[in-house]
């Protein structure tokens, strides 16, 4: 919501009202810059934030109930609770958006409602988290200028993405990291894309305050960083790359396909990142949440094994898009190839099992 009357009393989100009487009903409004969630049925149980929504700005807000216990929420936090002791009806009555359920005209509301949704069961906190977060990223910091199609952008001040934890159990004695960025400024700490740190198993790839990429992991077996000596050119698109190999001492880094730093340690690093926090893009999860990034990133890619050489100059030279629910376009952009005529085809594998492949086509180059 982004509402441009909340400081003019009791603004109305949406609601619905139970039959002729005003109490019995609910609605989730603004009153006096706090938002409540109402629900009632000749009595009302509301649960009611502090004085936090101002004019002018977007807000993510949520009223749940499960049971008896209300909750409300604001831009994923939890801001109040209350117990219902009431009998909840299922009326057929009209839900009314941008307005409380009664019929004042006080209560209208003024400005941008997006993406309204009622559920049919209660949302837990992460669930809460997760529609907040997934909001903000495809809202307030889309870049349609992206690599392909669009990207994140992020102002290095607050931005960044909760991606979750599937990619927690994920080995370090074999693993990449893939993602296109577009770097806006030098001389400062800006995180692509980290794994948290909350039991000193983690890992990181950034670029830092002397202008150089880093990997970096703390595993069993100590820390480790593969650094280059330099950034690539600023305001333009670049593909990074940051693998550790399976024999479990070597890391290397990849910028626009072509490797620019190789660490071959003889301490060997191990574990998994089995109780560290999510996964995050455009920050780094530490103590502090720091190292915001500056900048756009795009086609964020993570495996659970390194990528060959050949492998890694593939994605930076190739794109798979899916721009329709069965269809997908892939761009492929090599060079160097020599004159003479040259035959291929396409290939692909389902998550199911499936394959198919193209007609072998001929491309001659003169």
């Amino acid at each position: 919501m982004y509402s441009t009357n909340v400081d003019g009393g009791k603004v109305g989100i949406a609601g619905k009202r139970f039959g002729a009487d005003p109490t019995a009903g609910y609605s989730i409004d603004v009153a006096g810059g706090m938002l409540r969630f109402i629900l009632g049925n000749g009595g009302i149980a509301k649960v009611a934030s502090g004085g936090t929504i101002v004019n002018n700005t977007w807000y993510h807000v949520v009223g749940s109930i499960s049971g008896t216990n209300m909750t409300a929420y604001v831009n994923g936090v939890l801001v109040g609770t209350t117990t219902f002791s009431g009998t909840r009806q299922n009326p057929n009555a009209d839900l009314y958006i941008g307005r409380f359920y009664d019929t004042g005209s006080s209560s209208t509301f003024s400005g941008t409602i997006d993406e309204f949704v009622i559920a049919n069961r209660s949302l837990s906190a992460s669930e809460v988290s997760a529609h907040y977060l997934a909001g903000r990223a495809k809202h307030a910091d889309w870049d349609p200028n992206g690599k392909w199609n669009g990207a994140m952008k992020f102002d290095g001040l607050n931005d960044y993405v909760a991606a979750g934890s599937g990619i927690q159990s994920y080995p370090y004695n074999n693993l990449a990291i893939s993602v296109w960025a577009y770097l806006t400024r030098d001389s400062t700490n800006e995180a692509f894309v980290a794994s948290g740190i909350t039991s000193g198993i983690a890992w990181v790839v950034r670029k830092t305050s002397s202008n150089k990429l880093n990997i970096e992991y703390w595993g069993t077996g100590g820390y480790r960083t593969t650094s280059t000596s330099s950034l690539p050119s600023l305001n333009a698109w670049h593909h990074f790359v940051f693998t550790m190999e399976s024999d479990a001492t070597t890391s290397k880094i990849y910028v626009d396909g072509v490797v620019q730093s190789t660490l071959e340690s003889v301490d060997t690093l191990t574990g998994s990142c089995t109780s560290c926090g999510m996964l995050q893009i455009g920050r780094q999860q530490a103590v502090s949440n720091t190292n915001y990034f500056n900048g756009s990133i795009d086609e964020v890619r993570i495996w659970n094994r390194a990528l060959s050489v050949s492998e890694v100059r593939q994605q930076y030279y190739s794109s798979l898009n899916k721009f329709a629910p069965d269809r997908w376009l892939f761009v492929s952009n090599q060079t160097g190839l020599p004159a003479g005529t040259h035959s291929y085809y396409l290939y692909a594998n389902g998550a199911d099992g499936s394959s198919d492949y193209s007609d072998e086509r001929v491309l001659r180059v003169s």
